[in-house]
């Protein structure tokens, strides 16, 4: 079968872009659960474009073939993870943060505005600046 090397899924930073200056999110737990490393890799390269599971397969060092079956096996899809990982970011920046609609978009990977605001049509019911006012409006019991 051959040997296997394991590292740190933070050494990833220093890859594509990252550097000794990028900070892990508030999350990440480098865990050893596939889904969990999946998690925390998603959310390191989510505005790197393009999305797509072969660039990630490459990041984590596997077959694309090997890794949609791993996926599988996890009951989950690469498209399912990526948009659970969008949405979550999304939804945090926009009721927290003072970025733009476009700028939010842009940290989730999602540079078409029609695009962006689809999916947070789709992921909230409520258009980004709704969310944004409803999220803001509320009180911390009501989130």
């Amino acid at each position: 079968m051959g040997a296997r090397i394991e590292f740190p899924a933070h050494w990833l930073l220093l890859r594509y872009g990252g550097g000794q200056s990028q900070n892990l999110p508030e999350n990440f737990t480098g865990g050893d659960d596939f889904l969990q490393q999946t998690r925390d890799l998603l959310e390191l390269h989510l505005d790197k474009q393009p999305a797509t599971l072969n660039g990630f397969a490459e990041l984590f060092s596997q077959n694309p073939g090997r890794l949609k079956r791993t996926f599988r096996a996890n009951g989950t899809s690469f498209k399912v993870e990526l948009e659970k990982c969008r949405a979550k970011r999304a939804k945090t920046l926009l009721a927290t943060s003072q970025l733009s609609i476009k700028e939010i978009g842009e940290s989730v990977g999602l540079l078409d505005q029609p695009t962006f605001h689809r999916s947070i049509k789709r992921w909230t019911g409520m258009t980004p600046g709704e969310f944004r006012n409803r999220s803001r409006n509320a009180t911390p019991a009501n989130r």
